[in-house]
């Protein structure tokens, strides 16, 4: 018996961490939400890497490799260019909120239930991936380059949230 063969999507990604700025392929089956969300994951692979470290003082340069391995727990916020977050499968009520990281700020269109108090949007699911729409990001504190820009979807991770508030 043939068992269907799962689709694999690749997805042009940006992954900042505190340290660090990755551009790659992010290659995974499913959705990307299930995916980041996976308890199982521990690691994000990323394909054809581009990595810039941030923080002043490293003493390496950017560098280039096939695949780097990037603990999930270090990840802030993935940024997904070419994905739009009327494709994905996302709780109906948006709120517009600004969250901080020790590194960066992101304002944007926080997905969450209809019933859903603002205060414990990041508390109702265990995440740690949180998708933003509309999305800007941008750092707050002093890095190599400066991090700024607008994406369709942002998934900011809960376990790097220093605080939040709405912005509307």
């Amino acid at each position: 018996m043939d068992l269907p063969l799962l689709e694999q999507n690749v997805y042009s990604t940006e992954l900042l961490t505190r340290w660090f700025r990755i551009i790659g392929q992010l290659r995974l089956v499913g959705e990307l939400i299930s995916f980041l969300n996976d308890p199982q994951r521990h690691v994000l692979t990323v394909e054809q890497a581009q990595v810039t470290p941030l923080q002043p003082g490293y003493r390496i340069g950017e560098f280039t490799k096939s695949e780097v391995v990037v603990p999930r727990q270090e990840v802030q916020i993935v940024l997904v260019d070419e994905l739009r977050a009327e494709e994905m499968r996302l709780l109906p009520r948006t709120e517009h909120l600004v969250v901080y990281t020790n590194t960066y700020a992101v304002s944007g269109r926080f997905h969450t239930g209809a019933e859903t108090r603002t205060d414990d949007i990041f508390h109702v699911s265990p995440g740690p991936f949180f998708p933003a729409s509309n999305a800007k990001v941008c750092s707050i504190s002093p890095l190599n380059m400066s991090i700024e820009g607008e994406t369709p979807v942002a998934f900011l991770s809960k376990e790097h949230l220093d605080l939040f508030h709405c912005l509307s």
